[in-house]
């Protein structure tokens, strides 16, 4: 029994010298690889090329652990930074279209009902009515949710405020 207990005390005190020379190749730089750190940087600008750079921060952690080269993760760091700066202006710029084109339908809707309004008070019936706001509701199509609720908003209360008035 004493040979069978050596032999397992053995095999333990080698895996542990066998895990505390790994665990030591990891501490030292030296023992850093650079096929992993390649890998890891080239990870990182994938994810910044399809302008992700929540996952490029999180490959810029693991290339800070694989790499010995702190120059290298600096730039990355700088890389990732313009990246996020550049999805900036780039949401700004579509915020301020999506805006542009907004007012410019709202602008329409207003003509359409201004039109409506210059007609002669006897040709001012409920079908012209349905028929203008029919008009009016187009200049919905692709709009953001948030816009297209406001304008319709518009529409439906100046529908109803001319069906009021309208004649059969």
């Amino acid at each position: 029994m004493s040979r069978v207990r050596m032999s397992i005390d053995t095999r333990i005190s080698k895996s542990h010298i066998a895990l505390g020379v790994w665990l030591v190749c990891l501490a030292t730089p030296a023992c850093k690889d650079q096929e992993k750190c390649d890998s890891a940087v080239a990870t990182t600008r994938q994810a910044l090329s399809v302008e992700n750079p929540e996952s490029a921060r999180q490959w810029r952690e693991h290339t800070w652990q694989v790499c010995e080269d702190a120059a290298l993760v600096a730039t990355l760091d700088q890389e990732i930074q313009a990246k996020e700066e550049e999805i900036r202006k780039k949401l700004e710029e579509v915020a301020a279209a999506t805006q542009t084109a907004a007012q410019a339908r709202v602008e329409r809707a207003h003509e359409i009902w201004a039109n409506y309004d210059e007609l002669d008070d006897k040709k001012k019936t409920k079908a012209k009515v349905a028929r203008y706001a029919r008009r009016a509701r187009k200049t919905l199509r692709g709009l953001s949710t948030e816009h297209a609720t406001q304008l319709k908003e518009y529409i439906d209360a100046a529908e109803e405020k001319r069906l009021k008035k309208a004649s059969d």
